[in-house]
């Protein structure tokens, strides 16, 4: 892997190597990991536990699924960065200036357009899950 040049603030080229890459991003990376398998990890193992011992099935593939798990885990790990980055900012810059701007009317009709709107993705979200 080719070193990366980055530019600072003099303009000054910094080579960084693949090992310097990754350790300035894997903090970053493993907390956005670590906070998928809290959410993602109670789930797996609550299926995990229900197959075992209400079924009475032993898991069948159990490194497919294990698999889809960890492609599961980076999915969410990357839309969530998604969210973070392009529709919070978003949402909060509506949300501060929409009351300073509008009528009570005009935000009583959005947040009407909202909801009906977040009605109808739910079933879509759900899929996610």
């Amino acid at each position: 892997m080719p070193a990366i040049e980055v530019a600072d603030e003099a303009h000054e080229r910094i080579q960084l190597g693949a090992a310097d890459v990754v350790r300035i991003l894997s903090p970053f990376l493993w907390k956005r990991l670590r906070d998928q398998l809290v959410a993602v990890l109670p789930i797996v193992l609550y299926l995990f536990l229900f197959q075992l011992i209400v079924l009475r099935q032993p898991v069948g593939e159990a490194s497919s699924i294990a698999g889809a798990v960890v492609a599961v885990l980076i999915g969410l790990m990357f839309f969530m960065e998604g969210l973070r980055l392009g529709v919070m900012p978003f949402g909060e810059t509506i949300g501060a200036t929409l009351p300073k701007k509008a009528s009570l009317g005009t935000i009583m009709t959005f947040s009407f357009i909202v909801g009906v709107g977040a009605t109808f993705a739910e079933p879509a979200i759900g899929v996610l899950g």
